[in-house]
């Protein structure tokens, strides 16, 4: 087993899904979501997540001196009104859900997900650093 701050004790059966510690600043980052990358289309990542039941999200955010709240989610890329996991005002450094139930339209999910921001007000600027994601048994 690997022990990871925050996360308990993640077990051969668990497996990282994804993460990117590609750091951005969402100027005027919008009061809907959004798509938090920009280029090649959102940047979808490919997911299956057959056999598992919960996820574990670590989300690295500066508020960057916004006022707002700021809001983060994770939809189905073909459909984005289907979400997966969805973290809402979240705090300046790290946001941590160690074990959030899979929704039931996701728990034999095959195909491709993406991250969308926002925020309360069209005039922050959030820096995000870094999010990992890992499929739980």
């Amino acid at each position: 087993m690997v022990t990871t701050e925050g996360l308990g004790d993640l077990d051969a059966s668990d497996a990282v899904l994804y993460t990117s510690e590609f750091t951005i600043t969402k100027t005027n980052v919008n009061t809907v979501y959004v798509d938090l990358f920009t280029d090649f289309n959102g940047r979808p990542f490919v997911v299956d997540t057959r056999g598992f039941t919960a996820l574990a999200v670590q989300i690295f955010w500066n508020k960057n001196a916004g006022v707002s709240n700021h809001d983060l989610r994770i939809v189905n890329n073909a459909d984005p009104t289907k979400v997966i996991y969805e973290k809402l005002n979240l705090v300046n450094g790290v946001n941590l859900d160690a074990s959030v139930d899979i929704p039931t339209d996701f728990i034999t999910f095959k195909g491709q997900l993406r991250i969308q921001v926002k925020a309360g007000n069209a005039t922050d600027d959030p820096i995000f650093s870094a999010i990992r994601i890992y499929l739980r048994r």
